[in-house]
């Protein structure tokens, strides 16, 4: 088994359930592993869980990681997200204490190097791309030889060591930047020397044993962090990348360069063929080593991920320099780095040019002025200051002492997304910036007086603004005030005196009666004009939805979708980060349109125009509204153990009434669609379950019968379905009166 290379290896334990096989998988890298989870808690036994975590996620996926897989650095980055996971956890248990006890246990034995080294190396190595990180990881890790790494990367050994080489200066510069500046020898060596050290001798067993049972033998606390880590890593897989990305231009004796004025073609118009500032734009390297350019013109990259990068620098609080870059990027990414406001502080005209942009601001000391006016040439866009009274929310303390807010630690990081936000050593205004920029969307003005840098950790369900209100109080103690203030905003509107006009004359408002039915077939919303139009469907397939943006600047296209399904958009009405459309949560007159719909909705306060044009055409007016309503909660039993689900694979099979495999909110939806009545989760369990029903016809509907149902909960899931008046919020639709 020693011979077979890790793909084979995990293949005949995916395929055949070969014990062998994965106990050879642990014994190969379990001290790799152990060590990142040591790095991160300094502590043994902390360690020792999150080692066998990992190997118990690598049980569940072995089915689905394909054969190019670099196993090693999968290991590596596996283990890097269940730390921070499980650290994340430890800061809300608040063991700082012991934390700080076992650090100086480790560090009385280290180098001189090492102790340096070590707290930063794996955000260090975060950092780095896939393939840059898989060769450090290989090579210094594992200790392969540079033919090794190349085999490893479908490379050969030259290519090898100068991936290697450039990454290893990534990481010096990186470190350098941080106040530790190391000749790339001696960080080599440190790495080398330190990175991996032997687990414990017992633990390679142990592990294989509990992660071949995909995890059933586990601990809760390990379940717990198994499932945590799991959604950490579909998270990060999920999200669009904004982000740096530049190839080096390495340019030798004395050269000129030299960039043609650049005009915006027309929207139609073929992608012209690359230059070398496409081959820069096209790959992933530094802003930094851009040459001097300033550059602004439509994308000739509509294929590719966007990205939006800015470095600048201010004196005083005011900006005097600023370097940029973006590929493929939205008219508005452009903006914030030319003038430095988010959307949240901009106004924006309801026409904007359809089309997103590359641009480069790279010359020597750019002013952002000069930026802003080449912006304004090409697109014929400008902006300017403006004090505006606006809704605000002012971020005030409620409470002291609260467990998620602490004084900051010595080293820095972040981990955040929609539902979570983990800082170490950080100011507030990061966080009023996550909190405006990323969940809100609506300026939020700190007002909490909170000088210093803080430990964050906040957790919430974000259904609505409800919730991380609560969250913020109960784990931070802090809370948000409504309120209305004059604040800066960023006015952007087309510049008066521009040749641009012709690109925004199709752009202004249409009337519906002037669409063309090829509108309806147009890839991308981006490109479509301002219009709202909501009609009895004239498409006979199934529902189709389309929807971009967020909040208040989303644009939509559906067709042949179902009248509740309108309401609930016209309301933002969402259940578990999606559009709620059952009757069992609309309270609703009886006479509800039956017939399916078509909308096409890209203006300006789209929800807003929504709900005008609903009222318009049927006389109903929406609210949201808490009501108590019979409903049915999931709970856990307290005589019946759960009963956990070991499936591979979700399945979700109506013919056989079976669902396999799945989240209990995912059960609760389905079942809550029958039923006709809201299903509630009040469990903290998180894994997955297989529930089989029986189905019944009522009046010509499927539905099911509640006792047997409450029988399946128990006897299949160890769970019990409970009945009783629950507080929830309903979409509440009513007819106008005349």
């Amino acid at each position: 088994m020693q011979d077979l290379n890790d793909i084979t290896l995990l293949q005949n334990y995916a395929k055949d359930g070969s014990e062998e096989a994965f106990a050879t998988l642990v014994a190969r890298h379990i001290d790799k592993v152990h060590s990142v989870a040591l790095r991160h808690t300094r502590n043994p036994h902390h360690a020792e869980e999150i080692t066998q975590a990992v190997f118990v996620i690598l049980a569940r996926k072995s089915g689905q990681l394909n054969k190019n897989v670099v196993l090693a650095g999968w290991l590596y980055e596996t283990a890097r997200l269940t730390a921070l996971a499980f650290v994340r956890s430890e800061i809300r248990r608040a063991h700082r204490e012991a934390e700080a006890y076992m650090q100086s246990l480790t560090e009385e034995t280290e180098s001189d190097v090492w102790p340096q080294v070590s707290p930063l190396l794996d955000t260090a190595m975060s950092g780095l791309n896939a393939k840059d990180r898989h060769a450090i990881v290989l090579r210094f890790f594992d200790g392969k030889s540079m033919r090794e790494v190349g085999d490893a990367l479908g490379a050969n050994e030259t290519a090898a060591k100068k991936r290697v080489g450039r990454a290893m200066e990534k990481l010096r510069s990186f470190f350098t930047k941080r106040g530790i500046a190391l000749p790339v020898a001696v960080l080599t060596a440190a790495i080398s020397a330190n990175s991996v050290q032997a687990a414990p001798a017992a633990l390679a067993t142990s592990i294989t044993a509990v992660a071949i049972s995909k995890g059933a033998a586990a601990t809760g606390s390990t379940l717990t962090l198994v499932n945590g880590s799991l959604k950490l890593m579909a998270w990060i897989k999920a999200k669009t990348a904004i982000a740096a990305g530049a190839a080096i231009l390495l340019v030798t004796g004395a050269t000129v360069v030299v960039v043609e004025k650049l005009v915006v073609p027309p929207i139609s118009s073929p992608a012209q063929p690359l230059s070398a500032i496409d081959a820069y734009l096209s790959s992933d390297a530094y802003l930094d080593k851009a040459p001097s350019v300033l550059m602004v013109r439509t994308t000739h990259f509509p294929e590719k991920n966007g990205y939006a990068t800015t470095m600048s620098e201010s004196r005083g609080g005011v900006v005097n320099t600023v370097r940029a870059g973006g590929r493929n990027a939205p008219l508005h990414w452009m903006l914030n780095g030319a003038y430095g406001f988010g959307t949240t502080r901009m106004i924006l005209p309801n026409a904007l040019p359809p089309a997103n942009f590359d641009y480069l601001a790279t010359l020597p000391d750019c002013p952002p002025k000069a930026f802003q006016a080449e912006i304004e040439k090409v697109t014929g866009i400008a902006g300017h200051l403006e004090l505006r009274e606006m809704e605000v929310l002012l971020l005030k303390v409620k409470t002291v002492d609260a467990p998620g807010l602490r004084p900051g630690t010595i080293h820095g990081g972040r981990t955040y997304g929609k539902y979570l936000y983990h800082s170490t050593n950080e100011p507030m205004a990061h966080f009023q910036t996550y909190l405006e920029g990323d969940i809100l969307k609506i300026p939020v003005i700190d007002q909490t007086g909170l000088t210093n840098t803080y430990d964050f950790s906040l957790d919430f369900e974000a259904d609505d603004r409800d919730s991380l209100k609560e969250a913020l109080l109960d784990q931070l103690g802090l809370e948000l005030v409504p309120a209305r203030q004059r604040i800066e905003m960023l006015v952007v509107e087309l510049a008066t005196n521009s040749d641009k006009t012709a690109l925004y004359k199709e752009y202004k408002e249409v009337s519906p009666s002037s669409i063309s039915e090829s509108l309806w077939k147009t890839p991308r919303l981006e490109s479509l004009p301002p219009v709202l139009i909501l009609r009895p469907t004239r498409f006979e397939e199934g529902s189709e939805a389309s929807i971009t943006g967020d909040f208040e600047r989303w644009r939509m296209v559906l067709k042949n979708s179902s009248f509740e399904y309108i309401l609930a958009a016209a309301a933002d009405f969402q259940v578990k980060g999606n559009y709620c459309t059952w009757p069992s949560r609309i309270i609703a007159p009886p006479n509800l349109p039956k017939e399916r719909f078509d909308l096409m909705l890209t203006v300006a306060n789209p929800r807003e125009r929504l709900q005008k044009e609903i009222s318009k055409q049927f006389g109903l007016a929406l609210r949201r509204e808490i009501r108590e309503v019979e409903a049915l909660v999931i709970k856990d039993s307290e005589t019946i153990a759960p009963r956990l689900n070991t499936a591979k694979q979700p399945i979700f099979s109506r013919s056989q009434s079976t669902m396999e495999n799945l989240p209990l909110w995912v059960i609760a939806q389905n079942l809550e669609g029958q039923l006709g009545k809201p299903v509630l989760v009040r469990t903290k369990l998180t894994n997955n379950f297989t529930l089989t029903i029986r189905t019944i016809i009522k009046d010509g509907y499927t539905t099911l019968d509640e006792a047997e149902l409450k029988r399946d909960f128990l006897n299949q899931l160890g769970l019990e379905l409970v009945s009783g008046k629950e507080p929830i919020k309903m979409l509440v639709v009513e007819q106008i009166k005349k």
